[in-house]
């Protein structure tokens, strides 16, 4: 209990730009998709979510947003650009996944779907 009470702690310190946390950025601009539908096998409602990921592999590597497929995705970097067909995260939301990223992304959307 008191390791997810210090995990939140820390996502709401540094995960949070503009009064933005990297996992409301989730809750918001990629649930539709990657939460209960699953699209692409992905369920990003949870932490083991984001670490088994989807067809293309692990949503996150804890601790590197570079080496993150989800953080190079929402930045528009290699083949995959996410959103798809919408328009891109505002820098200070992609900024937010980064920094939920590094922070080791141990924290889940409160959504559902299991961890959280």
């Amino acid at each position: 209990m008191m390791g997810r009470m210090r995990g939140w702690l820390a996502i709401l310190l540094l995960g949070s730009v503009y009064g933005q946390t990297g996992s409301e950025v989730i809750a918001r601009r990629c649930l539709g998709c990657h939460g209960a539908a699953k699209m692409s096998g992905l369920d990003l409602r949870d932490a083991a979510g984001l670490a088994r990921g989807g067809k293309r592999g692990a949503a996150v590597v804890a601790g590197n947003a570079a080496e993150s497929l989800l953080y190079r995705a929402v930045r528009g970097e290699g083949e995959l650009k996410m959103p798809p067909g919408k328009e891109r995260l505002e820098d200070n939301e992609i900024e937010a996944q980064q920094k939920r990223i590094e922070a080791g992304a141990k924290e889940g959307t409160g959504e559902g779907g299991g961890e959280k």
